[in-house]
């Protein structure tokens, strides 16, 4: 169940980080890291269950097991993306004052800032 989880969370997190990549492209990264964090939920239910013979007991680890994997493979598809829009080929421009202000800050340890233009 979680391979099949694994397979539907791959292709409904692309379709997904497309839609979120064409409104901004600081979406995705929003998109891969909710549902990585939601995953734990499913999870520790998953562990701390008691298992019984039963049909109930068996189809709720079925389906924690789905919804675990289709939420852990959603950052999969979007991976390239976001490596691919760290630096843009041909999109290359000179540090402005406020670039060279947080790379200050970064470098002084006195404040992890990041400045998103």
């Amino acid at each position: 169940m979680f391979g099949a989880g694994n397979g539907v969370g791959v292709i409904c997190g692309s379709i997904l980080g497309h839609c979120f990549y064409k409104k901004d492209n600081r979406l995705p990264a929003l998109l891969m890291g909710v549902p990585i964090l939601i995953t734990c939920v499913p999870m520790y239910f998953l562990l701390r269950m008691e298992f019984d013979n039963n049909a109930a007991s068996v189809a709720l680890a079925s389906f924690l097991t789905f919804l675990s994997g289709f939420l852990s493979s959603f950052p999969v598809p979007m991976e390239r993306v976001i490596l691919t829009n760290v630096c843009l080929p041909g999109k290359e421009v000179a540090p402005t004052g406020k670039f060279l202000e947080s790379i200050h800050v970064l470098s002084s340890k006195e404040l992890m800032f990041i400045y998103l233009p």
